[in-house]
């Protein structure tokens, strides 16, 4: 993983590309971790030397990796999580005959002329050869948020970076396109955990001249712009309560929203007396249970058919699983026993544990292996949820579902419905 990040880290572009003055009211504030980021954090260096050395996420079973002083173990959800991401950077690496190169660091100084503006990439290759194709890959352990690649601006900084490492002395490349994957194996997207977008690479640079260098530039004004969205969500400035208006767009909003509720501003926090924080600390929980008992009303009108302006109802899936274990074991576990766990009671491993098994014991090809367990496993549905209108995934109508699809789609919990507000 990258250590330090630059002034303008592409992980974060999203929140200064859009508020300017972010970085300068966050430049002293210290980075905080939890630990979700810290395990995402060990399922890279997971993943970066699995890459590295030809092993499988399996081969590392019950060791430990250490991320931000806490230690995972890799057990079998970091190992069919981590399989996912490396055997989709295998095979495209493989597609194209190029070695990978994993974490490797990047810079726009080239084009900045100034060394804020760079990160570390998780995977990168390029076939200047035949395809003229530079491949950029990005791992997202997280589930909570599920991440687009197209026009990710993260991912963009990332190719124009790598761009860098391909030019001549006059500037130019023979690369004519970038591939940018993204590869969550743990969120629910439409079009599957891994995610690829394909853009012209003068296209991208276009875009980094009238789209990036200005939101750069942007940032290092006497008097920068801040601006209030989305974004705000992981910006260390709204953590830290030091935002100069956040607090102030939270009020409008409120007072329009509900105005008989809001009376007066909110208060800046650090202009509050113990005695008034302990009183906001304890009017937070009802505030709290009142808003989750929005969002379940809220998922509770869409299942029933309303519609909720900026809103729709999605189908949720769970992890998938064999249709019909005895069968697999019937048919391929005499050819293919190292799909077979070798405890006291020997046990079908689960689909991505024999998918890599496959691929590493028996040397058989990702196709051979989509081939061979095709039409044995699924990924059954987990109800219905809430999300936003832009989500990738198309909508679904309760109301022309199946009674056994509403039915379940009533037990879906509160957290896995998403802020209707963001």
């Amino acid at each position: 993983m990258a250590g330090k990040h630059a002034r303008l880290s592409p992980s974060a572009a999203s929140i200064w590309m859009n508020c300017p003055g972010s970085i300068s009211i966050t430049k002293d504030l210290v980075d905080k971790t939890n630990k979700y980021a810290s395990e995402g954090t060990a399922a890279h260096q997971l993943a970066e030397e699995c890459l590295a050395r030809n092993e499988s996420p399996f081969d590392r079973m019950g060791e430990h990796f250490e991320a931000d002083k806490q230690v995972f173990m890799v057990d079998t959800d970091m190992a069919t999580h981590v399989q996912v991401y490396v055997d989709a950077v295998r095979a495209k690496a493989e597609e194209a005959g190029q070695p990978i190169q994993v974490e490797q660091k990047v810079s726009l100084e080239y084009l900045t002329k100034t060394k804020d503006l760079g990160g570390t990439v998780d995977a990168l290759f390029a076939d200047i050869v035949f395809e003229n194709t530079l491949y950029v890959y990005d791992l997202k352990f997280g589930k909570g948020i599920v991440v687009d690649v197209i026009n990710n601006p993260q991912l963009m900084i990332y190719a124009v970076g790598a761009l860098g490492k391909y030019m001549n002395a006059d500037g130019r490349s023979s690369i004519e396109y970038v591939e940018m994957g993204i590869v969550q194996p743990r969120a629910f997207h439409s079009d599957g955990p891994v995610r690829t977008y394909t853009m012209l690479v003068e296209d991208l640079l276009e875009w980094a001249d009238n789209t990036l260098l200005p939101a750069v530039d942007a940032t290092y004004s006497d008097n920068p712009v801040f601006q209030s969205g989305s974004h705000c969500r992981w910006c260390k400035a709204k953590r830290d309560q030091v935002c100069p208006i956040l607090n102030q767009d939270v009020y409008a909003i409120a007072q329009q929203s509900f105005p008989e509720v809001v009376e007066s501003s909110l208060p800046d926090p650090k202009e509050m007396d113990v005695e008034t924080l302990a009183k906001v600390l304890e009017g937070g929980k009802i505030i709290k249970s009142w808003y989750e008992g929005v969002c379940k009303y809220a998922h509770d009108r869409a299942l029933a058919g309303d519609k909720i302006p900026g809103k729709k109802l999605i189908k949720g899936f769970g992890d998938r699983k064999w249709l019909d274990p005895g069968l697999v074991e019937r048919t391929m576990g005499g050819k293919y026993p190292l799909i077979m766990t070798v405890p006291s009671k020997p046990q079908l491993k689960s689909v991505a544990q024999v998918e890599a098994t496959l691929k590493k014991e028996y040397d058989l090809k990702k196709k051979n292996v989509d081939e061979l367990l095709a039409r044995l496993w699924e990924k059954p549905e987990k109800g219905l949820k809430l999300v936003s209108e832009d989500h990738k995934a198309p909508g679904v109508d309760p109301l022309k579902s199946s009674t056994e699809e509403a039915e379940g789609a009533f037990d879906v919990a509160l957290d896995e419905t998403e802020d209707f507000l963001n």
